[in-house]
């Protein structure tokens, strides 16, 4: 005999069907943001482990991080105090005044710790988010650490990027839950 399913076992075979859908969705945008973080993140590792080796190659190295790394908003170089004795931005010109000392911020626990810095999202001056990663080097070096500002609006294309039914909507938010990227910026 045939057995036809309920109007209820259909509804809740579509409902999971779309939870499964939306689902997918979600990890293919977090696995894209997961990409993008950790690739930023390891042309940081292989700056500094230029600099370990030879630290004379600073002017060298944050130049090409810059050029070659389109969202790095701003590159600096600490010194062994926590002071920014070095610093590259992409649309400013930066002077000593502008320079940082971070000797009271908490990145320099993570540094001391020998740990790689990922502060919270912030949103940048011009309405963008930026995160702050600090990659320390090595002990015997004579700078602390290279501290980057990412832009993270790459984001915002992800977010456009995920298919929507009527309504629907796709946000990143930080871990307290404020929106960081979304579709209408």
């Amino acid at each position: 005999s045939f057995l036809r399913p309920t109007f209820v076992e259909m509804m809740e075979e579509l409902e999971t069907n779309v939870y499964l859908l939306h689902r997918g969705w979600a990890l293919d945008a977090s696995n894209q943001i997961q990409a993008f973080l950790s690739r930023n993140e390891r042309a940081i590792a292989n700056a500094v482990d230029i600099l370990n080796q030879n630290p004379d190659t600073v002017n060298e190295v944050v130049a090409r991080l810059m050029k070659e790394n389109q969202p790095f908003e701003a590159v600096s170089i600490l010194d062994l105090e926590a002071r920014e004795v070095f610093k590259n931005h992409r649309f400013l010109l930066i002077t000593k005044a502008d320079l940082r000392d971070f000797s009271s911020d908490e990145l320099l626990d993570f540094i001391k710790e020998g740990k790689v810095y990922r502060g919270p999202v912030l949103i940048s001056g011009v309405s963008e988010p930026l995160i702050t990663i600090a990659v320390p080097l090595r002990e015997n070096n004579r700078f602390l650490a290279i501290v980057v500002d990412i832009n993270l609006k790459f984001l915002s294309d992800v977010v456009r990027n995920v298919p929507r039914g009527t309504g629907a909507q796709a946000y990143v938010a930080d871990k307290d839950g404020y929106v960081i990227a979304h579709p209408n910026s």
